[in-house]
């Protein structure tokens, strides 16, 4: 294994696609919460992670967490990831992005959403945190995300 990695960002999005030019396409990308119209509900979710890490064979766990108001214990998916970095450019170090498409993920009621990471077996750490939220009559459409 090699050195840590480091996560800059992470986001929650409905869909990740590849354009034939290698683009990625996220589509419904999630802000500060996820507004549901009805619970419980299996929502199939993507994530796309970005980072820097040195050349070298990496292997990481990714979980998402999700924890409804009232339980005990929260709904988990981990995937584990390898992955290799080998920089051409003789910085010692490259970007690199990891797309995670149709994580099903089960969500009881209102409460929250975590997407952790840990390496090498070690505590996990939390990159990104969503409220799960019921919709109100109050809530604009525009800001009501539906699962596919």
């Amino acid at each position: 294994m090699s050195g840590e990695t480091i996560i800059a960002s992470a986001l929650v999005c409905d869909d990740i696609r590849k354009e034939e030019n290698g683009k990625a396409i996220l589509i419904g990308v999630y802000g500060n919460n996820i507004i549901l119209s009805k619970f419980p509900v299996t929502m199939h979710l993507s994530l796309w992670l970005q980072g820097k890490a040195k050349d070298g064979d990496y292997r990481l766990e990714l979980g998402v967490e999700a924890l409804s108001e009232g339980e005990a214990a929260p709904f988990q998916a981990t995937r584990n990831l390898e992955f290799s970095i080998r920089d051409e450019t003789g910085k010692g170090s490259s970007e690199f992005s990891i797309a995670m498409n149709q994580v099903p993920i089960l969500l009881k009621g209102p409460g929250s959403l975590f997407v952790k990471i840990r390496q090498n077996d070690e505590d996990w750490t939390t990159l990104a945190r969503k409220e799960v939220v019921l919709a109100s009559s109050t809530t604009a459409p525009s800001e009501q995300s539906q699962p596919t």
